[in-house]
């Protein structure tokens, strides 16, 4: 068997907003966040599942000096979480977008940082 490829709730987000209705918007700036997260989580070496998981993934790449991706991880996580608990406040197509577009954006960055020498080990180590 093999692991599952958290880029694929990418692709899940992207055919979420073939819907109109607000529920997939949401469900689909969700699975943006966590298509990204768990690819930086994997690629940090962390294997935490506990809430404060999002945030240790995040610290790991302000450390390594990637502060771009840890900032992008971090904003990303709040728009979820707008997303996921904010129901008071109309949450649209348009914001979705915006959040899968980011989420791509920063799968990109972290597939240059997989590339990258400090990380190689833990990338290997991480896929077994």
């Amino acid at each position: 068997m093999t692991a599952f490829d958290p880029g694929d709730f990418l692709a899940v987000a992207r055919r979420l907003l073939q819907e109109r209705d607000e529920a997939s918007a949401r469900s689909s700036a969700s699975r943006a966040y966590y298509g990204v997260f768990l690819i930086a989580r994997r690629l940090a070496g962390l294997r935490n599942r506990s809430s404060e998981v999002h945030r240790l993934t995040a610290e790991y790449f302000l450390k390594q000096g990637d502060r771009s991706i840890a900032m992008e991880l971090e904003s990303l996580r709040h728009r979820r979480n707008d997303a996921d608990y904010e129901i008071d406040w109309q949450f649209s197509r348009r914001d979705s977008e915006a959040i899968l577009r980011r989420s791509l954006q920063l799968q990109e960055a972290l597939r240059a940082a997989a590339g990258r020498a400090k990380y190689r080990g833990l990338n290997a180590e991480s896929n077994r």
